[in-house]
């Protein structure tokens, strides 16, 4: 006999996202389908949500989806989706990936996935992520930087030619 959703794993909301989050022994189920996550104003991290074992099921909410029965999946929130939209379309086409709405999360879209191609993407979003956050501190340092130059060059005037003298 098949045991529920709460038999098998422990359930409990997530204080920061309000969304159930699967906690316990399982890392992983042994069949399903995984489903990527993309929330507008979320960032990427790795959560498990509990779904049916259809695959064409559509749900209202994270928490019908919880409530259904009984496979465990990972999931990727996704910073400023709508950004990498285009690259995640390239990224799926042709492979037989659909989309899957959840209305009662806003702004959600859901890719069915495999445990590589989640790999994949969640590795790739965080290296977006990275990139996004590198950029912004190179600018930063280069204005700052440009700024002291120019600070000290009006200051000491006479340094640039004190310092080509003396090489």
């Amino acid at each position: 006999m098949q045991k529920g959703i709460h038999e098998q794993t422990r359930i409990r909301a997530d204080g920061k996202t309000g969304l159930l989050v699967e906690y316990g022994k399982r890392k992983r189920p042994k069949h399903g389908h995984i489903y990527l996550v993309m929330v507008q104003d979320g960032f990427s991290q790795l959560h498990k949500v509990g779904i049916t074992q259809n695959p064409e099921a559509r749900f209202e909410s994270l928490n019908d989806a919880v409530n259904g029965r009984l496979v465990v999946l990972n999931c990727i929130y996704v910073a400023r989706y709508e950004e990498k939209e285009v690259y995640l379309l390239n990224f799926f086409k042709g492979r037989g990936y659909d989309f899957k709405p959840l209305k009662g999360n806003g702004s959600s879209e859901v890719f069915r996935l495999t445990w590589l191609d989640l790999a994949i993407v969640d590795t790739a979003m965080r290296w977006w992520e990275l990139m996004d956050d590198w950029r912004a501190r190179l600018a930063r340092n280069v204005i700052v930087s440009g700024f002291i130059a120019w600070a000290l060059y009006r200051l000491f005037p006479w340094a640039p030619g004190l310092i080509i003298e003396n090489l």
